[in-house]
């Protein structure tokens, strides 16, 4: 966990964003582009073991638009205007890290076991920026989304 992707080898999708992924046992790592300390937009991964049938839940940190991800999931977010980086409603150990420059990595590991109860057979992930404000709108995300919702195909 050092701000870089671990490996090329894990790139997943490259639409908009970039999005890695890699299974080890019951630990998942995940990786997108990191927000930086000073730009423009905040960084998510969402990790779920399902879908709503359409994106009806509020999108995380008051910014604006749906997601398709149940409240309660797990996610990874890194903010633009500082430091911070994260986990929510992960299970404790979960790590986090992010690079201070946007031309760096936000990277994360999580027990999907820990975070789910079992091991899921389907994991479903997206990454995503969001404007930096609160309200602020979809800019970017992996799998790429048309529109202000991220939908059960942006997984």
């Amino acid at each position: 966990m050092d701000g870089a992707p671990d490996s090329t080898n894990f790139l997943v999708a490259s639409s908009g964003m970039t999005l890695y992924a890699a299974l080890r046992g019951t630990k998942l790592y995940v990786a997108t582009g990191s927000p930086g300390n000073s730009g423009p937009n905040d960084h998510f991964i969402f990790v779920s073991d399902a879908l709503l049938p359409s994106a009806n839940a509020a999108a995380p940190w008051a910014k604006s638009g749906k997601t398709a991800v149940a409240p309660g999931k797990p996610f990874l977010a890194g903010e633009s205007v500082g430091i911070y980086v994260g986990w929510f409603n992960a299970p404790a150990g979960s790590q986090a890290v992010k690079a201070a420059t946007n031309s760096g990595a936000m990277e994360g590991t999580i027990d999907l076991v820990a975070a789910f109860g079992a091991m899921p057979a389907n994991i479903f992930l997206c990454s995503a920026a969001y404007q930096t404000a609160d309200g602020g709108v979809l800019a970017s995300s992996c799998p790429t989304n048309s529109g202000p919702d991220i939908v059960t195909s942006g997984f």
